[in-house]
């Protein structure tokens, strides 16, 4: 049947009382309400879509504002320790201070501890500019599996040739919804 014909039966299934649709012939009336289901379901289908980018448009941006939050707290950690790697490195770059003297003199201006504490806070602290607060995702990932996997089973996806490794991600999903995202990264 073509699509303008079904569309055609499903507007008439919703438009009309429902003493209407009963009163006409069997075959008919099946087609009718054939029609109605099968726009009705492609309707709910959009409907789960919507929710769904609402729903990841929220969580989305709930992580990054989380992330903004720890940013923000680790400022002056990291501040810190830039500040007493900056003055090992002023002592390492001043050139009337002879190589045999220079470790000595680093460790008596800025400390050994001290300095090798501000090396690990800043090697903690510093993220790649690429970084698109992954860590605050993961901890979303409770939410995001309650629906997944009941989403992944309902709707069947389909796509053209450029969107089939998307297509392979959402069956891999479907196929082992309890996965650790971890896993990926090793």
């Amino acid at each position: 049947m073509p699509p303008s014909r079904i569309a055609s039966l499903a507007r008439f299934a919703n438009t009309v009382k429902v003493s209407a649709v009963a009163r006409l012939p069997v075959a008919r009336r099946t087609a009718t309400l054939v029609a109605f289901i099968h726009s009705l379901e492609a309707s709910a289908q959009d409907d789960a879509l919507d929710v769904l980018a609402i729903l990841l448009r929220d969580l989305f941006a709930k992580a990054e504002q989380a992330d903004r939050k720890a940013r923000l707290r680790s400022l002056k950690d990291l501040d810190r320790a830039a500040s007493t790697l900056a003055e090992a490195c002023r002592l390492l770059l001043d050139s009337s201070l002879p190589d045999g003297e220079l470790r000595e003199r680093v460790y008596a201006v800025v400390g050994h501890e001290e300095l090798a504490q501000a090396l690990t806070d800043v090697n903690n602290l510093v993220r790649p500019s690429e970084d698109v607060f992954y860590q605050e995702l993961a901890e979303k990932r409770a939410t995001v599996r309650r629906f997944l996997s009941i989403l992944l089973r309902v709707i069947r996806f389909d796509s053209n040739a450029a969107a089939r490794p998307l297509l392979a991600a959402l069956q891999w999903l479907h196929e082992r919804p309890d996965h650790d995202p971890a896993d990926c990264h090793r």
